[in-house]
């Protein structure tokens, strides 16, 4: 069985969140980064490094540029993702990559639909329902979505893979 269930919800302003599997316990980090732009490698190789040596799996979102977004956003976004891919290469560690559609399936499951005020799908309250019923004794700040989806992420893999990996 996976002990260490691992999602990452890629970006500068996105989080890693690891599933215990045996305890449900999630401990959350933040993408490090070094000045506004960078993500700070040596630190977020230590924090992969921790759960490479117990049988595990990550799902990174796969995620892609996003239409009207400024060409210097776009850049930075991929970079941001090379490196995590990179560094999850290097840590040793098993990974996959998994569509938000898939795991806001999984995730959101007996999730009411929201709407914002314009009418458009409030995919982050939806998300922030989903994280305080799977984890209610868990605290996750609103604020913190990148957190709050990697950790959804984790979910989608401990339902989807957990047994069968």
């Amino acid at each position: 069985m996976i002990k260490y269930l691992i999602g990452i919800d890629p970006g500068l302003t996105g989080g890693i969140s690891v599933l215990d599997s045996e305890t449900n316990e999630v401990t959350t980090y933040a993408i490090p980064r070094v000045g506004k732009n960078d993500v700070n490698g040596p630190e977020l190789l230590e924090i992969l490094k921790k759960y490479s040596s117990e049988k595990h799996l990550v799902a990174i979102e796969d995620v892609h540029s996003i239409f009207g977004s400024s060409a210097s956003s776009n850049f930075t976004f991929g970079r941001v993702l090379g490196t995590l891919e990179g560094l999850i290469v290097g840590a040793e560690l098993s990974w996959i990559k998994v569509q938000p559609k898939a795991w806001q399936k999984v995730a959101w499951n007996g999730i009411p639909v929201l709407f914002d005020a314009k009418g458009k799908k409030n995919t982050k309250g939806m998300s922030f329902l989903a994280i305080t019923r799977l984890f209610p004794k868990q605290k996750f700040l609103k604020t913190k979505d990148g957190i709050i989806d990697a950790a959804l992420i984790a979910f989608y893999l401990k339902i989807t893979y957990a047994t069968n990996y």
